[in-house]
């Protein structure tokens, strides 16, 4: 059932913040029998928002409770009427701008959420329209303490072979020049310890550390 607006009742839960009922709604549209990822996906996709999906509706109310039970449904329920790969296919899922809930939760700031989603198995990987990822973003808006953890899961990825070392320390150089151009000094240093630790393994030698360290004294001195 859609109302004029075409928002069904797991929608309107979640809009007006209802969580048992939103959660009940939630369960009962994963125990439905979908044969087919984007049958799944459609059922419970909404076209007509921004962010797109009940989840990603949730983080951007900053409905920690909401998000935490709707990612243990995800991966509580499993068998004939639900396909294990769904649920990064959801969790991943995309708004006008490309960012995912995960992306909009560490722009935020919003840990306990982020922390969710990332556990639940939200990728840290993925980028929006704009080139930022999670981690850019936290460090562009100093939500450092997110930012460690965030960083912990890539490095987690990297020695469970998810992902390549020069991934990571392409990836670190990113959010180092991010957190330079902000001037976040502490988010910086964090960035630095994770990247030396892997820049010995890989083959990328430039820029340095102490290259960006000195690019920073130097936008620092110009302000």
């Amino acid at each position: 059932f859609k109302n004029k607006k075409g928002l069904n009742a797991l929608v309107l839960a979640v809009l007006k913040k209802h969580e048992k009922v939103a959660l009940f709604l939630f369960e009962t549209y994963l125990k439905t029998s979908f044969k087919t990822e984007k049958e799944f996906l459609e059922n419970i996709y909404y076209p007509t928002l921004s962010p797109h999906t009940a989840v990603a509706l949730a983080t951007y109310q900053e409905s920690t409770g909401m998000v935490q039970g709707m990612v243990k449904l995800l991966n509580k329920i499993d068998g004939e009427n639900f396909r294990p790969k769904w649920k990064w296919a959801y969790l991943d899922t995309k708004d006008q701008m490309g960012n995912t809930a995960l992306i909009f939760a560490a722009s935020m700031g919003f840990e306990d959420i982020a922390e969710s989603l990332f556990v639940g198995g939200a990728s840290v990987q993925v980028k929006n329209r704009s080139g930022g990822t999670a981690l850019s973003l936290a460090t562009q808006n100093h939500h450092n303490d997110l930012l460690g953890c965030l960083i912990g899961v890539l490095e987690f990825e990297l020695n469970d072979k998810k992902l390549d070392s020069s991934f990571f320390v392409n990836h670190m150089t990113q959010c180092a020049e991010v957190a330079i151009k902000f001037h976040n000094t502490l988010g910086l240093q964090i960035i630095l310890m994770a990247r030396a630790k892997k820049a010995k393994e890989s083959k990328i030698k430039k820029p340095s550390n102490e290259y960006l360290l000195q690019l920073a004294l130097r936008e620092n001195l110009r302000d």
